[in-house]
């Protein structure tokens, strides 16, 4: 087997550097060209984007219960070059020839990691911005606005959507409501998600959730995978940044959505009820 790495452009200019391990060049280069074509991308020349990337050891800690400090210190005592909190982990990077090192000796400190890889650690990021994309999320926005209002006419007004235009790119640029999109040449999948905290009590765990404010797959997605496969990458971020769980919430009356989620291994926390005065006699 031959080692290849490949580089290339996604969707609103995202690069990529992609490692391939293949008993046939020719055919993971069509391969690869292929699928960049599909969802928007293509591939580059060699050098087109690896100065965005540096290759480091990248170790991802739970930082619930541990002390920063005294974390830092141990990584930088085996060697570690660098060292970061934030979002609720502590994130350790190395140079690639020492990775093995750090971890052994981290391991030996009886940590355990969410992750620990060589990986490409990109130097900039690109955030969701131009005019189709937004464009595309506002439509999704109505088809679930528009479900919603079929179910509860009295609390959702058809025709309009959850946000505004200034909103939604507000929004794009705070890291503590993420957006996360599947695109597929144009945004066809979005997760509005809230980063929280369990509100204070003394009775209860202060643990981190990534909450979904709002979920869409596009109608001529629906049934193609689509949704397991943002709700699964959901799942793999919510792990990543140290949450303790994935939460949401759904309307009575939209079954479709309660099956999905059913689906998806889901189950229910708590119930939101109801009593509707007007309807008093």
């Amino acid at each position: 087997y031959e080692e290849i790495i490949y580089e290339a452009y996604g969707p609103s200019g995202t690069a990529f550097v992609v490692e391939t391990l293949t008993d046939n060049r020719n055919r993971t280069a069509g391969n690869m060209r292929h699928y960049f074509d599909k969802y928007g991308g293509n591939l580059g020349q060699n050098g087109s984007v690896m100065f965005m990337f540096s290759r480091k050891g990248q170790i991802v800690i739970e930082a619930e219960g541990l002390d920063e400090d005294q974390v830092m210190d141990s990584a930088l005592n085996a060697g570690a070059e660098d060292f970061a909190a934030e979002d609720g982990v502590f994130e350790i990077l190395t140079d690639p020839n020492e990775f093995s090192a750090v971890r052994e000796a981290l391991e030996k400190d009886g940590y355990s990691f969410i992750s620990a890889e060589v990986a490409y650690i990109p130097s900039t990021y690109t955030a969701l911005t131009n005019q189709e994309d937004i464009d595309k999320i506002l439509s999704l926005l109505n088809q679930v606005l528009e479900i919603h209002a079929n179910i509860r006419s009295d609390i959702f007004i058809s025709g309009k959507t959850k946000y505004t235009r200034d909103m939604l790119i507000d929004m794009l640029a705070d890291d503590d409501n993420p957006i996360y999109v599947v695109d597929e040449n144009g945004v066809v999948a979005y997760a509005f998600c809230q980063i929280k905290m369990a509100p204070f009590s003394t009775t209860m765990h202060q643990n981190k959730e990534l909450f979904i404010d709002d979920l869409c797959v596009d109608e001529s997605q629906r049934g193609k995978g689509t949704g397991k496969l943002l709700f699964d990458f959901l799942k793999k971020e919510a792990k990543r940044i140290g949450c303790y769980e994935l939460t949401l919430n759904v309307w009575e009356g939209n079954d479709s959505a309660k099956a999905f989620y059913d689906k998806m291994g889901m189950k229910v926390k708590e119930y939101t009820m109801e009593y509707i005065l007007k309807e008093e006699k």
